[in-house]
């Protein structure tokens, strides 16, 4: 059944493995032609031999057609949207990043309420003697114990649901994907757990131990 609800009966003429570069179903341009929204082709892959000539003729078709683009990339075909990327894609990236933002904000809150809840802690650590340079170091210690034990417990936990979708989608054990994003997760998180650590301790070094103690 196509888009539009016509039944038709197709023939198989070939099967692939990996669909994320097509999806599911391939359809011939004859068999889906006057089945679709607007009726017109997404994309036209042109192979040439390279030439300026070559070149130059394709740039001048794609001239005299408003709201064709010429994109010359090797690499392969892309599907249409933002970027050479899916609009599916962007929406999905960014339901992901609202999740993880409410995510990243309810662990935050948790870890400077922690912390401003040891506030007689560190009071008591200043009555005996020790320093706020010092508080402040014990702090920060803690604060990358922290993003250590979730950087390595993150890890663990989607090493193998990665390493099965990989193989099961790219043939492979690793994922696809940018290799800055890796490093870029962890100065993020990293840098979460240092402010929320090292700003309520600034705060609460702010105020004499005494006072803190009475008021505890």
């Amino acid at each position: 059944m196509l888009g539009d609800g016509a039944r038709v009966t197709a023939r198989v003429v070939a099967t692939y493995a990996r669909g994320l570069g097509f999806g599911p179903v391939v359809l011939s341009r004859d068999l889906a032609t006057g089945h679709t929204t607007a009726g017109l082709d997404q994309s036209v892959l042109i192979r040439t031999d390279g030439t300026g000539e070559a070149r130059h003729r394709v740039a001048a078709l794609a001239a005299d057609r408003p709201g064709l683009a010429l994109d010359d990339d090797r690499s392969g075909p892309r599907p249409g949207g933002v970027g050479g990327t899916a609009p599916e894609l962007w929406i999905n990236v960014a339901v992901l990043a609202v999740l993880l933002g409410y995510l990243l904000l309810g662990i935050a809150n948790k870890l400077i309420a922690t912390t401003t809840q040891r506030r007689t802690e560190l009071a008591a650590l200043r009555l005996i003697g020790a320093t706020p340079r010092q508080i402040r170091a014990m702090m920060r210690r803690e604060a990358a114990l922290i993003s250590g034990l979730a950087l390595a417990t993150g890890l663990v936990l989607s090493v193998v649901p990665l390493a099965l979708l990989s193989a099961g989608f790219l043939h492979r054990p690793w994922p696809a994907g940018p290799p800055w994003l890796a490093p870029v997760v962890a100065v993020v998180l990293a840098g979460i757990a240092f402010l929320t650590v090292e700003l309520p301790t600034r705060q609460a070094l702010r105020v004499p131990p005494a006072h803190a103690l009475s008021r505890a």
